[in-house]
């Protein structure tokens, strides 16, 4: 079930105020919320600010009305729907825009009209925020998993990989260009970075099956995997599997934007993940207030998607809810600058933690994630790693730190096998001789990947102790254009 363009619920509760005695003292304030309501993260946004405006319902003289736009598989529609919002429906703000690039496309028109923007992408440029003031990002960043995959990494000693992420066709990801740095600091020699396009996975049939087979021929065993679209992620395992990529001495490694998703996932993708390693983003899972929501959240999800296999919420849930909680608390008199700037004095105990916006930075960063195991039909969390201390098994005070994952339970099952640990590359041969680790400075070498377009990069370590910038990895992808 697609998202109504306006909140059935949000006008029932409008109805109860117009019969109440405060009907003449209400304010209904239109707010905008451009998303991918089609995907699985989208949907969870939809129905958290349902419940979010309902647990607001008499905390203030106003009532916002939301109406949700739809911009499917298509960000860059995201413009045209959030501009009709501005100008017919006169909403004094918008929320949603889950992807860099669409926010990207529609952050010029908030700064235009004076309309305050906040978006739920992962990661939003350190700089955006400064070059539009109205933009307000209201998710935490995910940088820090970075370190966690690479503490993974240096647990078992694996000093080559490869690197597989989503070309989303802007501004290279700030994932990436963490990952990297945190790798060279590391001396993990990069052997290949893959950027694979969504749209030709998905047009092509082939595609992926080219890509995969020409990093079977490598030597790295050790696969990190980033990508937003989950269609495309599963995409990459199931073809993975069936190339025998998932087997003895294979590592597969994902980030966030997957791990968090991997409730939602099929049985055919759980069935092709197994062994795979994952970081994921923590959040309390307790308490009366999440108890309270989490129940809202199942019967509503169900109530609207009833086809989707699992209706617990996800960190979209949470983020969704506590931004709508914001604005909400915000809006009332209020539009432009004025609006702007309460937003940016909100400071609660959001489910999601703390919501307290830093002037020019947006939320205090994600420091705390689960580091999980593929195993059976879903998954299991093997324990945490923290910013700044470490792998753990539990996060009660006093818990014992480590840097390495001895710490933690065993990994119980790998791609292929439980045991023993995959070396995380293969034999060399006359014709896949060794390839010894190094920074290959202006003589790296680049090559595309057959016809498909995507940039394949091998040699990539460390230049100097500069970090890689997001204007350097734009450089290294596009280099071969």
């Amino acid at each position: 079930m697609v998202a109504a363009a306006t909140s059935f619920f949000s006008i029932c509760l409008i109805l109860v105020f117009v019969g109440s005695s405060e009907a003449s003292t209400t304010e209904v304030v239109n707010i905008g919320i451009v998303d991918d309501f089609n995907s699985r993260s989208g949907k969870e946004v939809q129905v958290a600010a349902e419940i979010a405006l309902s647990h607001f319902y008499g905390y203030a003289n106003s009532q916002p009305l939301l109406r949700f736009r739809n911009y499917g598989t298509s960000p860059l529609r995201a413009y045209s729907l959030a501009q009709a919002l501005i100008k017919k429906n006169l909403v004094k703000a918008l929320m949603g825009f889950q992807t860099w690039q669409a926010g990207a496309v529609t952050v010029d028109l908030s700064r235009k009209h004076r309309v305050p923007m906040l978006s739920l992408a992962e990661e939003v440029p350190s700089w955006a925020t400064r070059e539009w003031p109205f933009l307000i990002n209201a998710a935490r960043s995910q940088h820090a998993q970075a370190e966690a995959v690479v503490a993974i990494i240096n647990s078992w000693n694996w000093r080559r990989v490869t690197i597989v992420y989503e070309d989303t066709g802007s501004s290279p990801d700030a994932i990436i260009s963490h990952l990297i740095n945190e790798l060279q600091d590391a001396q993990v020699f990069i052997e290949e970075l893959v950027s694979l396009s969504p749209w030709l996975a998905f047009s092509d049939e082939q595609y992926l099956q080219r890509q995969l087979e020409s990093l079977k021929a490598k030597q790295s065993r050790v696969f990190i995997v980033h990508t937003s679209a989950v269609n495309l992620s599963s995409n990459i395992f199931i073809e993975a599997k069936k190339l025998g990529m998932m087997e003895n001495d294979s590592v597969w490694i994902t980030t966030t934007s997957i791990t968090n998703q991997l409730y939602s996932l099929d049985e055919t993708t759980i069935s092709a993940m197994q062994g795979v390693l994952g970081v994921k983003s923590y959040f309390p899972t307790s308490g009366d207030r999440w108890n309270s929501f989490s129940s809202n959240f199942s019967v509503l999800f169900k109530s609207l998607y009833p086809s989707e296999p699992d209706r617990e919420p996800g960190l979209y849930a949470l983020q969704a809810y506590d931004a709508m909680w914001a604005l909400a608390l915000a809006v009332s008199n209020s539009s432009g600058q004025f609006l702007l700037d309460k937003i940016s004095r909100c400071n609660f105990q959001g489910l999601n933690g703390e919501f307290k916006l830093s002037k020019g930075e947006g939320l205090e960063a994600q420091k705390v994630f689960a580091i999980v195991n593929v195993d059976g039909k879903s998954y299991r969390e093997l324990g945490y790693w923290s910013d700044g201390l470490g792998f753990s098994l539990n996060l009660t005070e006093g818990s014992n730190y480590s840097k390495f994952m001895d710490i933690l339970p065993p990994v119980r099952f790998w791609p292929g096998e439980a045991w023993p640990v995959p070396k995380g590359y293969t034999t060399p041969t006359d014709a896949n001789p060794l390839i010894r680790g190094g920074w290959l400075g202006d003589e790296r070498e680049s090559s595309r990947n057959g016809c498909s377009g995507a940039a394949a990069h091998g040699g990539i370590w460390r230049s100097s102790k500069a970090k890689m910038r997001e204007e350097d990895l734009l450089q290294l992808v596009t280099a071969t254009y």
